[in-house]
């Protein structure tokens, strides 16, 4: 069976996994979770979005390094929120699948093309990352931004990611619903400006299916960016070429957050098992092999830690 990698969102860590994990691996499925951004949550916020993608990579090919058996025949990637945006990145910037097939990626919840609104889940979890003393003004701060942009305003969190949110990572993923990404910006290079990234579609074609789910009841990602539908300005070329790999589902009575809940495994049998195992029934002999050669040197980061979750292990569920 081909290897399952889960990755971690925003304010979250590979702990949180761990009823899917265990889900998966009784349908005798190899799964690892990976822990790209240290053992605090917070990192997620603070450190850089592209420096996060980078951690991430590393924290993969590290995964093919000490596992080569596993995932000589490729692997399958399943991310949820903030996650699947940076392995989204790794995929296209850093060719993670042309060095190691994905014949599956799955995002859910993943806001591809960016996050349009500051909801109240949101201001949650912001004032409550930070010190406790700092909270209250942090809450405010982030209710007075979402006044502004609930009354036209659109803009006032962009202008923000140079001044008091220069450190907040998500601010980076805000963006209006009409607006096209800053040239230069995370995800312009995505989306808009991915024909200027280097073996993007090389990259692209290494991924066999593509698979965006959105929950009907997010309260973070609206449901056009988790399944990341065409914008108002249109796909780049390159994107409707890939169009005939792409699948999306939007899942009625899913949060955010409920993705990873144990509660949910009627949904991940319907909608995670199925492209999940048919990776596998269409590459049964492994036909389609990795890039992977042997004795390859791969880059090791002994800062991170690949993480592989006990199916015992009982982690918290957050976003």
């Amino acid at each position: 069976m081909l290897p399952v990698v889960l990755v971690h969102g925003f304010a979250s860590s590979s702990n949180d996994w761990s009823y899917l994990a265990a889900f998966l691996r009784r349908k005798s499925l190899p799964v690892y979770c990976v822990q790209y951004a240290e053992a605090a949550q917070t990192t997620t916020a603070v450190i850089d979005l592209s420096q996060q993608m980078h951690r991430l990579d590393a924290a993969i090919r590290q995964l093919f390094e000490e596992h080569s058996e596993d995932f000589q025949h490729g692997f399958n990637i399943v991310a949820h929120s903030q996650g699947a945006v940076l392995a989204r990145g790794a995929i296209i910037k850093l060719g993670l699948a042309a060095l190691c097939k994905v014949h599956v990626f799955i995002s859910l919840a993943g806001p591809h093309l960016g996050l349009r609104q500051i909801t109240e889940e949101m201001i949650r979890i912001s004032y409550e990352m930070g010190h406790p003393a700092h909270a209250p003004v942090v809450k405010t701060f982030m209710d007075r931004c979402a006044q502004e942009v609930a009354k036209g305003d659109s803009l006032i969190p962009v202008r923000l990611r140079g001044g008091v949110l220069k450190g907040f990572a998500p601010i980076f993923l805000y963006r209006p619903m009409d607006q096209v990404a800053p040239v230069g910006d995370f995800l312009w290079d995505l989306v808009e400006g991915i024909s200027k990234v280097p073996g993007a579609r090389a990259n692209l074609e290494a991924v066999g299916e593509y698979w965006f789910l959105a929950g009907a009841d997010d309260a973070v990602v609206d449901r056009a960016s988790a399944l990341f539908e065409e914008p108002v300005h249109g796909f780049p070329p390159l994107l409707v070429c890939m169009e005939e790999r792409v699948h999306r589902r939007t899942v009625a009575g899913i949060g955010h957050g409920d993705w990873l809940s144990p509660t949910q495994s009627k949904v991940w049998q319907e909608h995670l098992l199925e492209p999940l195992l048919n990776a596998w029934v269409n590459n049964p002999d492994g036909s389609v092999k990795s890039n992977i050669s042997e004795g390859a040197t791969l880059q090791r980061m002994a800062s991170l830690s690949t993480i592989s979750s006990d199916p015992e292990e009982r982690g918290k569920v957050s976003w």
